[in-house]
């Protein structure tokens, strides 16, 4: 497998083509692919203002202390606290959510060997969109955050922006042929705009279960009990989400140790939906007046080669 360096970092991580996928889906090898990208990196070093101290909690899964740090950071600095906007009014939700997506990260190998986590310090484009500047406050913070979390557990990581390569290079389909295929159920879940994959990509044996744009951790138990409800036994299925890094880890823990297989794409599929004037995500990644297509193109053959 291809290796990739994270933004503006010396850390390499894992850059998986869409045949490593398929293959698993071909031969009922259930996966769950987690993303982290800057968003949840940057709610927790902006709790801390001296890393080593994040690295003392981490190192010994003092997981509720970390997010007591962050609950208290959001509390102290409301107005710039953006990111927590998502979970407004679930604080208790929130926290709960934020401490199983610690314990995913950092002690996914004894959780499941199923789960597999990946990794941005942007949004998966390199340094092409969703980064700031090299040398940026943020950008040395999330390398420096990172390099605690890399050094500190035996892990292996992927990189996240691989799901949004695959849409840009039009391979994302072969994953739903795939999946028809081999006769698996796709439960999407995520927004209401997601309902149009179902036809954008042919889906046999779709469904889709609807989130809130804000708010929704605090329906997780519902989503999670919706989704009982469409697995089958003992038919093959795979859940598609975008529901942002908290509740997917949510997601992943509460399924990685039965068949189902899990894919978190947050708006990677949006590539599709780009010239869409009706129903869009509130993703701006792929609009073509934000994006230098061409750089992008480049970008990724070149990590590729």
């Amino acid at each position: 497998m291809n290796k990739v360096k994270l933004e503006y970092s010396n850390i390499e991580v894992g850059l998986p083509s869409i045949d490593y996928f398929l293959d698993k889906i071909k031969n009922t090898i259930p996966f769950h692919f987690v993303r982290i990208n800057h968003g949840i990196l940057d709610l927790i070093h902006n709790a801390y203002e001296n890393l080593s101290h994040f690295e003392k909690d981490y190192r010994y899964g003092n997981y509720e202390l970390i997010a007591n740090r962050v609950i208290e950071h959001r509390n102290s600095d409301e107005p710039n606290y953006k990111h927590y906007n998502w979970h407004r009014n679930h604080l208790d939700e929130f926290k709960s959510g934020l401490i199983t997506f610690l314990k995913i990260l950092g002690d996914y190998k004894e959780i499941s060997p199923k789960l597999e986590i990946s990794v941005s310090l942007g949004v998966g484009l390199g340094t092409v969109w969703g980064v700031w500047e090299k040398g940026h406050p943020y950008q040395i913070k999330r390398d420096k955050l990172w390099n605690i979390i890399d050094a500190n557990k035996n892990s292996e990581f992927y990189y996240s922006g691989v799901l949004k390569h695959y849409s840009v290079k039009n391979e994302i389909h072969k994953l739903f042929d795939t999946l028809n295929d081999n006769e698996f159920d796709v439960i999407f879940v995520g927004r209401r705009y997601f309902h149009q994959y179902e036809k954008i990509y042919n889906i046999k044996k779709f469904h889709h279960i609807e989130i809130k744009e804000f708010g929704a951790i605090g329906h997780v138990n519902e989503t999670i009990e919706s989704i009982k409800k469409i697995i089958k036994t003992p038919s093959k299925t795979i859940l598609i989400y975008c529901t942002g890094h908290v509740i997917s880890a949510i997601l992943a823990n509460e399924f990685s140790n039965t068949d189902l297989f899990g894919l978190d794409v947050g708006l990677s599929l949006d590539w599709k939906l780009r010239d869409n004037t009706n129903e869009k995500s509130n993703g701006v990644w792929m609009e073509r007046r934000r994006i230098n297509e061409v750089e992008l193109n480049n970008y990724i053959d070149n990590i590729r080669r």
